[in-house]
């Protein structure tokens, strides 16, 4: 099984900049087996808004922002 996070921004501007979008979530994922070209993966995960949000919003979702193998098993 192949680990990696997978990020969830919110921003008010259409295109994603890091430096303006607020980190919603860290989600870890793990596939049975790793993921080959072209294949997809699909997940639903609830986050919270932070207070004060009012108007048009974008969400963003980084995959693999970090990608680690998984921990090896006490035999």
């Amino acid at each position: 099984t192949q680990l990696w996070t997978d990020r969830i921004y919110l921003s008010a501007d259409p295109q994603f900049d890091i430096r303006r979008a607020t980190l919603l979530d860290n989600v870890i994922v793990g596939l049975p087996t790793p993921l080959a070209t072209g294949d997809s993966y699909t997940r639903s995960h609830e986050v919270v808004l932070p207070p004060g949000i009012d108007g048009p919003y974008n969400l963003f979702v980084q995959t693999a922002a970090q990608t680690r193998p998984e921990p090896p098993r006490d035999s």
